[in-house]
């Protein structure tokens, strides 16, 4: 609200002042950290791809709270597409908006999460986690997508995947 409210007189200090109280889930665990034991989600050694949130990278230029945070759980390791600054298509409205070229993006990005042969797939929005489950199905992919914090939360339950 600071950056969109910054021309507003009367507006731009309390903007600002909410906005520097405010903080994604996954930067503020990454700031303040985490406490509770975590377990392993599988028996063997689990390697997960990363999708940013445009929200997230683009918008609020988090990308390493998220990584940060995954690579704690046991056994995990954390790979980056290719592509990793490229958006699924989603983008709030844009995939009703412009549903042509949401759908060119949307394969893109399924195929090039596939090709890095994780196991997983954690990505940080829900429009991007419909967006790129609805591309997987469409290509014959069956590789699980979660968020983050869903990670979290069963490894600190010692639930297994």
């Amino acid at each position: 609200y600071g950056h969109i409210l910054k021309d507003d007189p009367t507006y731009r200090e309390r903007a600002v002042a909410f906005s520097n109280k405010v903080l994604d889930v996954q930067e503020f665990l990454a700031k303040v950290g985490l406490t509770a034991p975590l377990s392993a989600l599988t028996a063997k050694p689990l390697t997960l791809v990363y999708q940013d949130a445009c929200h997230l990278r683009h918008g609020q230029g988090i990308t390493e709270a998220p990584r940060q945070l995954l690579r704690q759980i046991p056994g995990i390791t954390v790979v980056d597409p290719s592509d990793a600054a490229l958006c699924c298509g989603s983008a709030g409205v844009y995939n009703m908006l412009q549903p042509e070229v949401a759908n060119e993006l949307g394969q893109m990005k399924a195929s090039t999460l596939v090709n890095t042969g994780a196991a997983l797939i954690a990505s940080s929005n829900p429009g991007c986690a419909l967006q790129i489950q609805k591309h997987l199905a469409l290509q014959g992919e069956t590789v699980p997508l979660l968020h983050p914090v869903e990670l979290l939360d069963r490894a600190i339950a010692g639930q297994q995947l």
